[in-house]
């Protein structure tokens, strides 16, 4: 069995210190796996002052955890590839791990990322302001789940999207 990788994508989590606990917890119980964390600049927020609290929890946790500053689109689409599970605070993300049949969990900011995690009927969606505890068993849960794979019907409607947009493009 292989070792599960799990790809943390969490700009703006030092803003829920309890929910990252929790999560912190459930990943505690996956033996053997490796983390990684991500960000979306090409500098690694996880450098700035307000993520300190933040690598402090999963120091103190003893999570293993490996930062990845922004590689380039090509190298963080074969990094979710590559991912057991895909955990973000972002929609981009959270659709290309979603397009690859990941486990995504989001921890959303924004409604935009609340309506395509619904749209896709991924009940692995929390708000980033809610409560830690109130979540311990959703991601619980989310560890134990398999990925579900995208909609016929939705994949339909994202091509239809697509001619769209090349039709739009080449009119300009």
């Amino acid at each position: 069995r292989s070792i599960p990788f799990i790809l943390l994508h969490l700009s703006r989590i030092y803003k829920n210190i309890d929910l990252l606990d929790v999560l912190l917890e459930q990943i505690c119980q996956l033996k053997n796996s490796k983390t990684i964390l991500i960000s979306d600049n090409r500098g690694s927020y996880y450098s700035s002052p307000r993520y300190n609290n933040v690598l402090e929890r999963f120091n103190k946790k003893g999570i293993d955890y490996e930062i990845i500053a922004y590689p380039g689109v090509d190298e963080l689409i074969d990094l979710i590839n590559k991912s057991t599970f895909v955990i973000t605070t972002k929609l981009h993300v959270g659709i290309t791990a979603a397009a690859l049949n990941k486990r995504v969990f989001s921890i959303y900011n924004h409604p935009k990322t609340k309506r395509f995690h619904c749209q896709i009927g991924n009940i692995y969606c929390i708000p980033l302001s809610e409560g830690g505890e109130n979540n311990k068993e959703l991601f619980r849960s989310f560890f134990e789940s398999s990925a579900f794979p995208l909609s016929d019907e939705l994949k339909q409607s994202a091509l239809g999207n697509k001619k769209f947009l090349v039709s739009f493009l080449a009119s300009i």
